[in-house]
């Protein structure tokens, strides 16, 4: 293997990045930074909890920019002018309008287009990148560019001018998640990161992605030569390490699957025409709604019916669910539950009343921020509510070390994402992930495809001695 590949393992270095008085970077995180130094763009792809966000700011302390545009998730703009601030040596200070450090949230790309497009950064941060994997979707082309189609007289589509990709000296992209549910996926981010070698959508989806001629063009959903990928993106762009592998001392996760018995559902079954749990959603059918889900069709009717279900049998359980965190609660000062619906979260949280904060879709990033920090650091606060989306990614929750999923995630890169709200740097105890299912039913299946899925992931990011991910088990 190459130098660029054992490099991008890195769990020490003798560099010494510039730190503000009182703070230090962490062995890896001082590798991280060095790792970064050596090339135009880099993918700092550390699993969730290793402090990425830690690494950019140090990286520019270095460097030294005079302009950088972080770009990020709205309910993570606070946070990363709040480490910002604390950790940059540069002088600049970042903020929510615009300026020398300007942070940015997705939603507005278009919005400011022109103020972004005009200026040549110094450097380019793209906070939680895996958001920027459909090619198609606005936010992915207002930052890495390509053209944007519209319908025109008889149903056809055309092509309009192509969207300019936001331009930078330097590129810093961080995720934990590089590659959410399948390896299609990483494309777009290596082609801006990497354009010389990753530069053929159809020459990465053959080799990398089973592709195949499919009646209405290709087919990229599966998976291929993931061990090669592996190693050609750590060769040129990519430094991912494990916390197994760099921080000995954070505990593991324990995962637990707490089965609720069928009995209590007879109604709901009724109501859906069903027997059992077990006939409500077919091994087939949620893998037909996990496809429609990647390919964007959410508003299918056939999609929309198995959304029903779900939701039907998620305010189902709440019952259950209230008893089962009644339970945790007597013994455990603090607990998380992450949920899919709204209207499950809002249940709990009537329950539970000012002993419970939750974190959900359509809150201001103030209002997420007052419930993160009420939870961390306010002992009267026993209960975290979030939703995957709002919640899954970003924030730091380590004064739980349990986590239970109420309803479960769709994606591998949904629950990995949740889990590690608790198991990140400044936890000191043992994390448990309980999932809460219905017993015999597709709930109980899912974590099975979930797993399958992983593999996949891990595979292709996180095998440091090639070996096949069940050796690494």
């Amino acid at each position: 293997m190459n130098e660029n590949y054992s490099r991008s393992f890195a769990a020490t270095s003798t560099f010494e990045p510039p730190a503000p008085p009182g703070l230090e970077f962490r062995p890896f995180q001082r590798a991280g930074i060095e790792y970064s130094l050596y090339r135009q763009n880099t993918l700092i792809a550390d699993e969730m909890g290793l402090g990425k966000t830690i690494q950019a700011i140090g990286f520019c302390n270095v460097v030294r920019p005079q302009s950088i545009l972080i770009l990020c998730p709205a309910s993570l703009k606070l946070n990363w002018v709040r480490e910002w601030n604390k950790w940059t040596t540069t002088g600049i200070q970042a903020t929510l309008t615009r300026s020398a450090c300007w942070v940015l949230n997705y939603d507005v790309l278009q919005k400011n287009h022109a103020n972004i497009k005009n200026v040549l950064w110094d450097v380019l941060i793209i906070d939680e990148a895996h958001y920027l994997k459909n090619p198609k979707a606005n936010r992915t082309r207002e930052v890495f560019g390509g053209y944007s189609f519209t319908k025109v007289v008889k149903g056809c589509k055309s092509r309009l001018p192509r969207v300019r990709p936001i331009k930078a000296r330097r590129v810093l992209a961080l995720t934990g998640t590089p590659i959410e549910n399948k390896p299609i996926e990483f494309f777009p981010m290596l082609n801006y990161l990497d354009p010389q070698t990753f530069d053929d959508v159809v020459k990465f989806g053959i080799r990398y992605c089973a592709g195949r001629r499919a009646f209405d063009g290709w087919d990229f959903t599966g998976a291929s030569n993931l061990v090669e990928l592996q190693e050609k993106v750590r060769s040129t762009v990519m430094i991912r390490r494990l916390k197994s592998q760099v921080l000995k001392e954070l505990p593991a996760k324990v995962r637990q699957v707490i089965e609720v018995d069928q009995g209590g559902f007879s109604k709901i079954f009724e109501k859906l025409g069903l027997k059992s749990g077990s006939d409500l959603m077919s091994d087939q059918e949620y893998g037909q709604a996990v496809k429609m889900l990647d390919e964007s069709q959410a508003k299918n009717p056939a999609f929309n019916r198995m959304s029903e279900a779900r939701k039907e049998l998620a305010e189902t359980k709440l019952p259950f669910i209230i008893q089962h965190l009644r339970y945790l609660l007597e013994t455990n000062p603090k607990v998380i539950v992450f949920v899919h619906h709204r209207d499950l979260a809002l249940g709990i949280a009537e329950v539970f009343g000012p002993a419970a904060v939750s974190v959900l879709g359509g809150m201001s990033p103030t209002q997420k921020d007052a419930a993160v920090t009420g939870f961390q650091n306010d002992p009267r606060i026993q209960l975290f509510i979030g939703n995957f989306q709002a919640a899954g990614v970003g924030l730091t929750l380590t004064a739980a070390s349990l986590v239970v999923m109420a309803e479960t995630p769709w994606k591998p890169g949904e629950m990995k994402q949740a889990e590690d709200r608790a198991h990140r740097i400044g936890q000191t105890g043992s994390v448990l992930v309980q999932h809460l299912v219905l017993a015999k039913s597709w709930e109980a299946r899912i974590a099975k495809t979930l797993v399958r899925k992983m593999e996949i992931i891990d595979q292709a990011t996180d095998d440091e001695t090639m070996a096949l991910i069940s050796d690494l088990l």
